[in-house]
């Protein structure tokens, strides 16, 4: 690997917070990467209180020229106000890097080529925003066997195939950084409507240039019992968030909003019978607004499944 000191061509985003037990394995999946270009690892630990901060340090100590960490006294996530996306965006525009890689501290890489291959691709095909790969999909309580995080075939992916399921792990993401400066991303940070980051980075990208994936499985996604999979979030809040994809990036992704936001109106159907009226009408009120005969639809079948889960076949 060339030295990573002067002006890397590529640079890694990496947040962690409290993951003493998975860091060491993300850090090493970083800095084993083979690469004939520079790059630098953005690593930023959220004022962990379980001593995650103490492993950065150690390999900051040993790799100064890739580890470039950001240690928090305040955690920044709990604020809600953008903080955490501010700082990572500012210390990436510091290097002004031609690319973006990001691995949450809870995953890893595992094929020390993987920077290289998609780098490779991009560098060679100018009309691609993104390129990402297949993962493993990691169950960190044992209860479900390892899989395949998706069908991935080597090729361009389109934004229907793209918006109708999760393809492509946050761990297997390297994107061009004038994807950052588009106007899609830019209205995608100011909005405070979205409760998850990667999918609109993904539309944005999407927006930005054709998206290219490698079946080559390089990387692992891990699900944890404190993982953001496993925070329960109101259906409300997915439903705004749908409506603000469909304000920001339209097209097949706006039509696959609709299609979400109907299927999470139907949490309003469990709510109403748990008597919870207030926030069964208000979500019912959202998704009415957004995707009228869609939740209609979806709303009459799933009653009709309660009702026959409760009194048998009608």
């Amino acid at each position: 690997m060339e030295s990573v000191n002067n002006n890397p061509i590529l640079v890694i985003q990496t947040i962690t917070y409290n993951h003493a037990r998975y860091i060491r394995q993300a850090l090493e999946g970083l800095v084993m990467q083979r690469t004939n270009f520079s790059f630098v690892a953005i690593v930023h630990d959220d004022a962990s209180t379980d001593g995650t901060a103490d492993i950065i340090r150690e390999f900051e100590s040993l790799y100064p020229d890739i580890i470039k960490p950001i240690y928090e006294t305040e955690n920044q996530y709990s604020k809600h106000d953008g903080s955490l996306g501010r700082i990572m965006r500012e210390a990436t525009d510091a290097y002004s890097p031609k690319y973006i890689a990001m691995c949450e501290g809870d995953d890893y890489w595992t094929d020390p080529l993987k920077l290289q291959k998609q780098v490779d691709f991009l560098e060679s095909h100018l009309d691609y925003s993104m390129c990402f790969h297949n993962a493993v999909i990691h169950y960190e309580d044992g209860n479900q066997e390892e899989r395949l995080f998706s069908d991935i075939e080597t090729r361009q992916y389109f934004e229907k195939e793209l918006t109708s399921g999760w393809l492509g792990a946050t761990a297997s993401y390297v994107f061009r950084r004038s994807v950052l400066l588009s106007r899609y991303f830019t209205e995608f940070v100011n909005s405070t409507k979205f409760i998850v980051g990667d999918y609109p980075l993904l539309l944005s990208c999407i927006r930005s240039g054709k998206i290219f994936a490698i079946s080559d499985c390089m990387s692992v996604y891990r699900i944890n019992p404190g993982g953001w999979t496993q925070r329960k979030h109101s259906a409300y809040k997915f439903i705004e968030m749908e409506r603000e994809v469909d304000r920001i990036f339209g097209g097949i992704a706006g039509e696959s909003a609709k299609i979400n936001a109907s299927k999470y109106s139907r949490e309003a159907l469990s709510l109403l019978f748990k008597g919870n009226l207030h926030e069964s009408f208000k979500i019912w009120n959202s998704a009415l607004k957004f995707a009228p005969w869609l939740t209609i639809k979806a709303n009459v079948k799933f009653a009709f499944r309660l009702c026959r889960s409760k009194f048998g076949r009608l």
